[in-house]
Formats: structure tokens, C-alpha cells, sequence
């Protein structure tokens, strides 16, 4: 069986919690970044789940993603349920890191007349992990203008990578027969790791991995329960003694080996989501629910989308509406702008996110905020 749609993905029981962070110096003693600068990405793809995962913000400020394109040749064009034609299509793409009021894409390149998507990128900017869509899609790993390609071996139907960070290290999941048994792995300058997945053999995803090659996601307990775990050196580990339910997903680990974890049962009155930290479970406050997490950096920051479309920022057990902190911090935006999905943070505090004006009738806008200490 195919892993199920992510947990952290879907909208919790609106729990009360701590009180909202009143904006001011309260929010300035909470967080580093002293002011926000607001630049427009050109171009931007956006299709809901993909656009969650394939933009980020490395450590120098360039953002990494897709671009739109648009073609009435390419595979992934196509038509849609109500007839019409849909040929916008995803293109690997990068914006260079600067505070001017608009930023242009620029492709990433590769050979041949392949088209690539970026999936993935390590938080440094240097590892890319692309698919390359065509008649028979594959991957490819690009770092300094090198590429390599992860191939399938015999023994397994599928790869799907999902991740990549500074060492080249790839993580994702794939099925060894047809009738979907699955397998985490790792992949390394060509040589693939499987790893184990604990007590049932079909069930194993990697949802991140961090830069020093230790890797979460969850396994597959039974037809419709899963556990949160962790690899270190290839070794199967459940922290499941340190939370309060012992089914869900891990979601998120940064470099201090902090573990973001969407759990699926916890007790009444206690948020699904939280951070794991040197054997403590603290729940993130959620005054609306979370819908979706989507980012974590060394400093312990979480951000993701609450109950009501509203990107949310939550640090040392306080949640923060990003809308507010930023216009706060000084981004220029503008005034009825509600940034509604963030895609990505990195360890200075600069954002990648969308927003949409509170009449919900423009198109959503990609916006990059750069922070200042």
C-alpha cells in the first residue's frame, strides 16, 4: 500500500491555546529579525500541494522553485474536468536574492531538451532535486552545474525522492512490487540505502532529512495508523515514549535534530502539532488550527497555514500571524494583502510565501521577505 496523504496536512479540532503575540515589543524581545523587505517573484507556479513543497528559501536568499511556463506540447499540459485546455506547466527556476520591489526567474539549467521541475532544494542552494518530466519521467540531482541521475535499480518499481540536503543526500520512498509494498530510502552520489521500516514490511516514507544525514518521516503500523520515526546511520529509531500519542507523522527535523511531529491522537485540549526537543514534547499553540507546516530552522521557528488560510510563524510556544509581524516589520504590502501560505524560512528569518488581498478575488502573489537582523 502506497503511503496515505500526509497527516499534517489536513485541519484539526480549532484548539484554544496561548494567546496570539500582541505586535510590538513583545514580538521584537521573541524574535531576531529587526525588519522585513518585501520583493514580488516573477512567474511563480502555483498548484496547491506541489507549490508547498517545491519552493524554499536557501541560507543566502535566493529562492528555489518553478516557474510557469506556458505549451500546448508538454506532457504534464493538460486538460481539465470542466474541458478547457490547461497548458500551464511547472519549469525549475531560481531568484536571486536581493530587496528590489520585483525579481525575474531564471531557469535552472540542464542538458538536452528535457524539461525540469525542482522538487526539492538543500538549505544551502546548492543541491537541486529535480524531475525530469517527459515520456518517462525520471530524476536528477544538480550541484555546481554537475548532474547525476538516480536510477531505479531492478529490485523496486518506483523511487520517489522527496528531499535533498547539503551533502547531496536524497530521501523519498519507493515500492519494490507491483502491488505497492514500500520502502524509505536514502540515495548518495549514485548508491541507494534502504531502510528499515519496523514491524510491517509495506510501510516507510523519509519526510526530511538534515545535514548530518539523520532523516524522519513515519512507517506503516497497520492498514490505517502510523508512527513518527526517525533514522540515524540507517538505524530505525521511534520516539514514541517521549509523546503523548504514538501515531503520526514526523514532519520536519533541523540541524539540532529538533523534530516537528503532526500527531493523530493526542488528549482533549491538546494540539495535534508540536516540537520534539531533547526528549520533551511541546504542542504549538493554534488558536485556528493548523492545516499545514512547511517549514523549520535551526533557530526553532515553525511556519505553516492555520485553520483560516493565514500563514503563522510559532517560536517559543507562541504563534504569530505573519500578515501582522511583517507589515509590523515594515514589508511593504499592500494594505488588505493576507499572506496565506508561506512555503519556507531559512536561519535568518527570510520568508518565501503567497498572499491574496481580503476581497479573495485577485490571483495569489509570490512574495520573497528578506529579513534584517
Amino acid at each position: 500500500m502506497l503511503p496515505q496523504p500526509a497527516p499534517h496536512v489536513l485541519t484539526r479540532t480549532r484548539l484554544s491555546a496561548a494567546s496570539l503575540c500582541t505586535l510590538g515589543l513583545m514580538c521584537s524581545s521573541a524574535l531576531a529579525q529587526s525588519s522585513y523587505t518585501a520583493s514580488t517573484l516573477s512567474q511563480p507556479y502555483l498548484d496547491a500541494y506541489e507549490a508547498d513543497r517545491a519552493f524554499s528559501i536557501d541560507s543566502g536568499n535566493r529562492v528555489h522553485g518553478n516557474r510557469s511556463i506556458f505549451s500546448l506540447s508538454e506532457a504534464f499540459a493538460r486538460f481539465t474536468m470542466g474541458g478547457g485546455w490547461n497548458g500551464n506547466v511547472p519549469r525549475a527556476a531560481t531568484w536571486a536574492a536581493g530587496t528590489g520591489t520585483s525579481v525575474s526567474a531564471v531557469n535552472v539549467a540542464v542538458s538536452g531538451t528535457a524539461r525540469p521541475q525542482t522538487l526539492a532544494t538543500s538549505s544551502n542552494g546548492s543541491w537541486e532535486l529535480l524531475r525530469i518530466n517527459g515520456s518517462k519521467p525520471s530524476y536528477r540531482v544538480i550541484n555546481n552545474g554537475k548532474a547525476q541521475d538516480i536510477t531505479t535499480p531492478s529490485s523496486a518499481v518506483m523511487l520517489v525522492p522527496r528531499v535533498i540536503n547539503n551533502n547531496g543526500t536524497v530521501g523519498g520512498y519507493g515500492t519494490d512490487s507491483e502491488i505497492g509494498y514500500v520502502f524509505a530510502f536514502t540515495w548518495k552520489a549514485g548508491v541507494l540505502t534502504r531502510l528499515p521500516t519496523g514491524p510491517r514490511p509495506e510501510g516507510g516514507t523519509i519526510t526530511a532529512i538534515n545535514n548530518q544525514d539523520v532523516a524522519v518521516g513515519f512507517v506503516q503500523v497497520s492498514d490505517t495508523l502510523f508512527m513518527p520515526v526517525r533514522w540515524t546511520q540507517g538505524q530505525i529509531e521511534l520516539p514514541t515514549k517521549d509523546l503523548p500519542s504514538p501515531y503520526g507523522e514526523a514532519i520536519k527535523i533541523n540541524d539540532q535534530g529538533d523534530i516537528v511531529i503532526a500527531l493523530r491522537d493526542t488528549p482533549l485540549g491538546q494540539s495535534p502539532y508540536g516540537v520534539l526537543r531533547n526528549g520533551q514534547f511541546t504542542s504549538l499553540p493554534a488558536t485556528a488550527g493548523v492545516s499545514a507546516i512547511t517549514g523549520f530552522n535551526n533557530a526553532g521557528a515553525v511556519v505553516g497555514s492555520d485553520g483560516k488560510e493565514r500563514a503563522k510563524l510559532w517560536k517559543d510556544g507562541t504563534e504569530y500571524d505573519l500578515t501582522d509581524l511583517v507589515k509590523a516589520k515594515g514589508a511593504k504590502l499592500p494594505a488588505t494583502a493576507v499572506l496565506s501560505r508561506v512555503f519556507g524560512i531559512n536561519d535568518s528569518g527570510s520568508l518565501v510565501a503567497d498572499y491574496f488581498l481580503s476581497d479573495k478575488v485577485t490571483g495569489r502573489t509570490v512574495v520573497r521577505l528578506t529579513a534584517t537582523p
